[in-house]
């Protein structure tokens, strides 16, 4: 396929990412003519960026599942987005991609969703195996206690791997909410 073709259909995907999800059938009709070779990854991370604000959040799951996106080694960039949108229905989705790692940055992910209030994403993301809701001593507890977010501290208390006792008693620990972002407590 000629590059001048490829340019056109890239523009034409890009074209649907503006519209309601009414448009969603055009889009995956786009990206199904794709050249398996096709990289949309600019336009993945562009429309992960702009999802809650000019479209619906399923151009960005299509984009995912399409196999034309060249992700790195992991890609956590969608499980953030996930939690940042508070959007459970996608996260679970998400979680089985084993290419995904949710455990990345000491499990910076479970610390993301009682950060962003992200309570349904919490619950799916602590049943994942490679996610330890207490790793950074705590520190999802801790915060969530401080806070006063009850349904956290609840939930976080089921979990067998949660330690307990004196909290106060804790060093303070920079806390990595975003690979680019963090926080102490």
């Amino acid at each position: 396929m000629s590059q001048e073709i490829l340019s056109k259909l890239k523009k034409n995907v890009e074209k649907n990412l503006f519209r309601d999800q009414q448009s969603l059938p055009a889009f995956k009709n786009e990206l199904e003519r794709m050249p398996k070779e096709t990289d949309f990854s600019e336009l993945y991370e562009y429309a992960m960026e702009q999802s809650t604000k000019k479209f619906h959040p399923e151009y960005v799951m299509t984009l995912f599942r399409s196999g034309l996106v060249v992700q790195e080694q992991d890609d956590s960039q969608i499980i953030d987005w996930a939690i940042t949108n508070k959007l459970p229905q996608y996260l679970e989705e998400i979680l089985h991609c084993k290419k995904v790692k949710p455990s990345i940055d000491n499990n910076s992910f479970v610390m993301r969703c009682v950060f962003c209030d992200s309570f349904e994403c919490l619950k799916i993301l602590i049943r994942d195996e490679r996610v330890d809701p207490a790793d950074n001593d705590n520190v999802a507890f801790r915060y969530a206690k401080t806070k006063g977010m009850k349904d956290f501290v609840d939930l976080l208390e089921q979990d067998e791997r949660v330690a307990f006792g004196n909290h106060s008693s804790y060093p303070k620990v920079s806390v990595p909410l975003h690979p680019r972002r963090s926080a102490s407590l």
